[in-house]
């Protein structure tokens, strides 16, 4: 376990400053409360097939299409016809984030707290590079 928890930070720590501003905004609308015990009961069933470690190697693979596309993207100029592929891509990675959290037992809650923190660090950052 203390290995797939290494591996997951390692994992999370490369991908987050790409995600988390997109996974916020979309988490308002799609991990409500209507939706969350349907998708929590069947992403909970993919854990128990695959397994831990093969989800975790999964969501790596997930992160790193998101940032080929995303890379793709940028080498493209910033071309639209990537975006449909981007948008695959973070909602792989969206899934494979709430099988984590399903995984390690994580809240929503103490998840968003951070969230927020990182957000707001960033701002003051931004904020503390222009004057």
């Amino acid at each position: 376990m203390n290995v797939i928890l290494l591996i997951l930070g390692v994992i999370l720590g490369s991908c987050i400053t790409t995600l988390v501003v997109t996974v916020q905004n979309v988490n308002k609308e799609l991990w409500n409360d209507e939706y969350i015990k349907h998708y929590d009961l069947q992403l909970g069933k993919s854990l128990s097939v695959h397994g831990d470690e093969e989800q975790v190697r999964q969501y790596a693979e997930e992160a790193s299409e998101l940032t080929i596309a995303l890379n793709k993207w940028l080498r493209k100029h910033k071309d639209v016809t990537c975006v449909p592929s981007i948008c695959e891509e973070v909602a792989d990675v969206m899934i494979m984030l709430r099988q984590i959290k399903l995984m390690c037992n994580l809240k929503d809650e103490d998840i968003n707290s951070i969230v927020s923190y990182k957000i707001k660090r960033e701002m003051k950052r931004i904020k503390n590079e222009k004057v």
